[in-house]
């Protein structure tokens, strides 16, 4: 239990930070970049997050975010 709770509050902290300055993406841990709630808001502020995306987010074509053609760039 103790475990989802820690694994929760980094989930958030780690929102909060990549929705001030998407760059913060990078640093992110491997899990935190295959979260789809975590590469939204970087996402949609700059196309090219995407970048510091999983491997198979970058492969979802049915991803909603507001730069999908960002994806072509790659």
């Amino acid at each position: 239990r103790t475990d989802t709770v820690i694994g929760m509050a980094i989930k958030e902290i780690a929102k909060r930070v990549v929705k001030e300055n998407g760059r913060g993406l990078e640093y992110a841990s491997a899990e935190l970049k295959a979260d789809r709630e975590v590469i939204m808001a970087p996402v949609a502020q700059n196309g090219f997050a995407l970048q510091n995306t999983s491997a198979k987010l970058k492969a979802d074509k049915n991803k909603n975010t507001t730069h999908i053609s960002a994806i072509d760039m790659l």
